[in-house]
C-alpha cells in the first residue's frame, strides 16, 4: 500500500485566491511597468477597491480618471503625497495647510447643506433629509421645520380623507354585493356563469375565466365583459382565438374562424363535446351560452 502524506502547502492557484489584497482602499500606490499607457508609469494613484480575479486587479484613481491595474503593476507610493477627500493625489500638506484645507472643505459642505435646505421646497422627503444635514452644521432650521410640519399635516389630512373615502366606498360596495342575487349551482356544485354579478355560495366552485370580486368576506362573480373565445379545428392543431362579449354575434365568430381555417363559412359546423350547436342569425355569444364551452369546428362539406 502506498502511503500518501498530507501537505501543509495548498496548490499555488488555490492559495493565491485566498491571499488578501496588499493595498487597502484609499492607500497611495505608484504605477510602473505599463506598456499600453506609458504615461501612467511613475504616477501616484489612490486605490478605490480591490477587484480580485485571477490577475488580482485594483481600481485606481490616477490623473483624474479610474483604471483597473494588476497588483504587480503597483507598489507603495513614496512619502510626500496624500489623498484628498475626492481621492485626488496632492503633495503632502503641512499641519497648517491641512487645517486650512479642512476648514475650507467644511465650509463647502456647510454651504452645500444650506443650499439643499433652500432647494428642498415643500418636498417632504428632501426637506426631512436637508433639515437633518443642516443641523449637523448648526444651520438654523426653525423656518424649514415649520414648513415640514405644515407639509406633514397636509399629507396626513389627505391620507385621512382618502381612508374615509375608501371606507365609505367599501361600505357601499358591501351593500351592493349583499343586494345581488345568489348564483345558481349545477348538480355538481359549480356556479352557473352569468354576465351579471351574482353572490357566490360558499360551497360553489367557479368556472375558469370568471371575474371575481371579493370584499370583507363577501364574494361575487360574473363572466368578464370581454373574454377570449377559442375554437379548435377538428382533427387539426390549428385554432382560432378572438375576444368576445355578451352581444358579439355568433355569425361573426364563425366568419372569423372560417377565414382562419381557410374554409367556406357554410362548411363550418360549431360543436361542443361532439354535438352541434344550433343558433339563428341573430344569436349572440351570450344568448348561446358559449362561455366555458370547449368549442370545435367541423368541416361538413
Amino acid at each position: 500500500m502506498e502511503l500518501v502524506l498530507a501537505s501543509d502547502e495548498a496548490p499555488a492557484e488555490a492559495a493565491g485566491a485566498e491571499i488578501p489584497p496588499i493595498f487597502v482602499d484609499r492607500s497611495l500606490v505608484q504605477i510602473h511597468g505599463i506598456e499600453k499607457k506609458p504615461k501612467l508609469n511613475d504616477k501616484i494613484g489612490v486605490v478605490l477597491s480591490f477587484d480580485g480575479g485571477a490577475d488580482r486587479r485594483y481600481t485606481v484613481k490616477v490623473l483624474g480618471s479610474t483604471v483597473r491595474l494588476r497588483e504587480d503593476k503597483l507598489k507603495v507610493a513614496p512619502e510626500g503625497w496624500e489623498a484628498t477627500e475626492d481621492d485626488d493625489v496632492i503633495p503632502e500638506l503641512s499641519p497648517e495647510e491641512r487645517e486650512a484645507r479642512a476648514k475650507a472643505w467644511a465650509q463647502v459642505r456647510k454651504e452645500a447643506a444650506a443650499k439643499a435646505l433652500m432647494d428642498a421646497g415643500r418636498d417632504e422627503k428632501k426637506l426631512s433629509k436637508a433639515i437633518e444635514d443642516a443641523k449637523a452644521w448648526d444651520i438654523n432650521v426653525c423656518e424649514a421645520e415649520a414648513v415640514l410640519k405644515e407639509v406633514q399635516e397636509v399629507r396626513e389630512k389627505e391620507e385621512a380623507r382618502l381612508r374615509e373615502e375608501a371606507r365609505k366606498r367599501d361600505e357601499a360596495n358591501i351593500e351592493f354585493i349583499k343586494s345581488l342575487p345568489q348564483g345558481e349551482l349545477t348538480s355538481a356544485g359549480r356556479l352557473v356563469p352569468t354576465y351579471s354579478w351574482v353572490q357566490v355560495p360558499s360551497v360553489a366552485s367557479l368556472p375558469q375565466g370568471m371575474e371575481i370580486w371579493m370584499l370583507d368576506g363577501f364574494k361575487c362573480a360574473r363572466i368578464p365583459v370581454s373574454w377570449r373565445l377559442q375554437i379548435v379545428a377538428e382533427g387539426q392543431v390549428d385554432s382560432y382565438r378572438v375576444d368576445v362579449g355578451e352581444s358579439t354575434l355568433v355569425s361573426d365568430v364563425l366568419a372569423g374562424a372560417a377565414s382562419r381555417f381557410g374554409w367556406a363559412e357554410r362548411d363550418l359546423q360549431l360543436q361542443s363535446d361532439g354535438k352541434a350547436i344550433h343558433f339563428d342569425a341573430k344569436a349572440t355569444v351570450g344568448s348561446t351560452g358559449l362561455f366555458g364551452m370547449k368549442l370545435t369546428a367541423r368541416r361538413i362539406a
